[in-house]
């Protein structure tokens, strides 16, 4: 039997942000079980040019930087390297960390360790902790959801290095198929390889909002509260924020009907407006020799086509228990586009002295959002989270000192100077009212229908206001 005081199941962004900060704020013991060979979750599956979404400086664990420039964005092999340095000098370093890879969990603390062949108790004297729920899905390991013919050449972003190294120039056109960041991230390397915007076809079959990695920021995000609270007309609340820096999105001529709170800039969003083949023909049914068959027509596409396959979306609909419950923590995501925080802030909050009703009023779980019309609900969800953990505490002083969520940012500089605290919490605790208020509004004008009741299973190897001058 192995002991530990947490049982972390799971070593990607969430995991082995929880486990940073246990060790961070207490001596507490944590054992990190991960089904695969090393530590980096979703990462370990992502193709090679994919790129952090988050900016840098609130990626990866609150004790250790991912340490390169400001303004760059790092890809697949740098964040892999990054958390295998946090695993082995960061945890393992403290003698408060057990990591052990390769090693499945069964439920109730039962691990198939798969390098001994045997299975494994391991006791938690305190909670068992799944980290996975905040799983990103990679097209690489999903199957398509449309027909393929069997002379149609179609990948996944992580073929396409390996197939431009023996095959570069020689496909007549270049056929991205799906709207999220993956498509993003597909398109703007075939145009960094040199591929012409002419070769290039896009199917989305929904245009999409994104969050705007340049506004995580302090003055952002008061921007954005102010922008939300002073908008009174029906419908512009997305082109206000739009305006406001807050939301960005690719084709400008088109109102976006998809949401689901990723991250990109208008710097990495100009070079794709060049792509004039977009494709909006509904959901594709299946691909053959002649072209695409689709929802509401089909697309004639030449001989020696490459399609890639970039449809699957990034998360997939999940039960939302309460976070805390008795001898278990669930980690979900807590606030917008960021599982390293919700992590981190789970575990603080899992140390303060309260009872588990207590902390999960503090941990409250976001919403799924789909459609345009989600961000509204999501975004008030996230309002009120972090309008309940300013009024905690041990909160207020933990985020203060924490970079990874944009909270933290803005209450450290009101913290280095004491006697503007009292002033800016309560124009901060204003503008948070009055968005939140407008935002509900917006909510109950859409009708939207509730998102806690969800049947699809979880991972399967867990069953069981102005700033004072």
């Amino acid at each position: 039997m192995i002991a530990a005081d947490y049982i972390v199941v799971g070593a990607g962004a969430s995991g082995i942000s929880f486990a940073d900060t246990i060790v961070s704020n207490s001596d507490f013991s944590v054992a990190i079980v991960d089904v695969n060979s090393a530590p980096g979750g979703s990462w370990r599956y992502a193709h090679d040019f994919m790129q952090l979404d988050l900016p840098i400086d609130c990626a990866g664990v609150n004790s250790v930087p991912v340490g390169i420039e400001p303004q760059t964005r790092p890809q697949t092999a740098r964040m892999l390297t990054y958390y295998d340095e946090v695993i082995t000098d960061r945890l393992l370093a403290s003698d408060q960390v057990q990591y052990f890879s390769d090693c499945y969990h069964l439920g109730a603390g039962l691990v198939h360790a798969v390098g001994w062949n045997t299975r494994v108790r391991f006791d938690a004297r305190r909670k068992i902790v799944d980290a996975t729920q905040c799983w990103l899905r990679t097209p690489a390991r999903e199957t398509p959801s449309f027909a393929s013919d069997p002379d149609v050449l179609m990948i996944t972003p992580n073929d396409l290095s390996s197939v431009w190294s023996v095959a570069a120039g020689l496909h007549r056109k270049y056929c991205v198929l799906g709207a999220g960041n993956a498509a993003v991230d597909t398109v703007s390397q075939l145009l960094s390889l040199g591929v012409n915007p002419d070769q290039i076809c896009w199917v989305k079959p929904r245009d999409s909002w994104f969050l705007n990695r340049e506004s995580f920021t302090p003055r952002a995000w008061l921007n954005t509260l102010q922008a939300i609270s002073e908008t009174r007309e029906t419908g512009r609340l997305l082109t206000n924020l739009e305006q406001a820096g807050h939301l960005v999105r690719i084709f400008r001529d088109q109102t976006p009907t998809m949401f689901h709170a990723n991250v990109q800039s208008n710097a990495q969003l100009a070079p794709l407006r060049e792509i004039t083949h977009v494709v909006r023909k509904g959901r594709i049914q299946s691909l053959s020799s002649l072209g695409i068959i689709l929802d509401d027509g089909v697309e004639p596409m030449p001989e020696r086509t490459l399609y890639i396959d970039c449809t699957t979306s990034r998360v997939e609909a999940r039960p939302r228990p309460a976070v805390f419950e008795d001898t278990a923590i669930t980690i979900q995501k807590l606030q917008i586009a960021s599982a390293e925080f919700s992590g981190a802030l789970t575990a603080i909050t899992e140390l303060l002295d309260l009872s588990d009703g207590e902390k999960n009023r503090l941990c409250t779980p976001l919403s799924l959002p789909d459609t345009a019309a989600d961000f509204a609900r999501v975004y008030m969800e996230n309002l009120r989270n972090k309008a309940t953990w300013l009024t905690q505490p041990g909160l207020h002083e933990w985020l203060a000192q924490n970079r990874l969520g944009s909270a933290g940012k803005f209450l450290s500089s009101i913290l280095s100077d004491p006697a503007n605290r009292g002033f800016a919490d309560r124009q901060i605790q204003h503008l948070m009212c009055a968005a939140a208020n407008i935002l509900d509004q917006d909510v109950k004008r859409n009708s939207l229908p509730s998102f806690s009741v969800i049947s699809e299973p979880s991972r399967p190897h867990l069953r069981t206001v102005t700033e004072p001058d």
